[in-house]
């Protein structure tokens, strides 16, 4: 952590903290220089929370921040109201989440790829599931049939050849499945 004191009137900066410059990259010579780390809108921001007299202290933002270096880290940025006897001070302390805010979005990455993961595994079962069922189905079917026409050589023949060809699109189906898992494992 980092940290300045500066007047609430006239945005001078009367104490800078030890490890300013090794935190936040800068000397912070003014509040232009911390004006100049921040984006447009977060800078802005910071500008009008802080120049209201009546601001909840502390007053408190998450900010991307741009060293003169030009390294991206996110900073929690904490301004406190201090009314001193002559003048009003602020007291502003810098935090450095860059470590945290990149772990929370490795984790919600790595959440986005398992619930696509799932979503491709129950796409993939739904699919599977559908076209097993179709030769399974002309299997039984076909067995059903065969066994109400036990006495009907030609009906029986025709009912092993379309059991046959169902099976053996059944099994080529399940070999593929078989095939397709051993490559996707083989790939991980």
């Amino acid at each position: 952590q980092a940290f300045i004191i500066w007047d609430a009137n006239t945005g001078a900066i009367g104490y800078r903290g030890l490890n300013v410059e090794r935190i936040l990259g800068n000397q912070m010579a003014d509040l232009d220089s911390l004006y100049q780390c921040l984006s447009e809108k977060d800078a802005q921001e910071f500008r009008e929370g802080v120049s209201d007299p009546q601001f909840s202290s502390p007053f408190e933002k998450l900010v991307e921040y741009t060293k003169p270096n030009k390294e991206k880290c996110w900073m929690l940025i904490r301004v406190y109201r201090v009314e001193d006897t002559n003048t009003p001070q602020l007291i502003t302390v810098f935090s450095d989440r860059t470590d945290e805010v990149r772990s929370r979005q490795i984790l919600q990455d790595a959440m986005l790829t398992a619930e696509r993961a799932n979503m491709a595994k129950s796409d993939f079962l739904s699919r599977m599931s559908h076209e097993i069922r179709t030769p399974l189905n002309a299997i039984i079917g076909m067995t059903t049939i065969a066994s109400m026409h036990i006495d009907d050589r030609e009906r029986m023949m025709d009912c092993l050849k379309k059991i046959t060809v169902s099976s053996k699109l059944l099994l080529n189906l399940i070999n593929e499945v078989s095939v397709s898992y051993t490559h996707l494992r083989a790939h991980e």
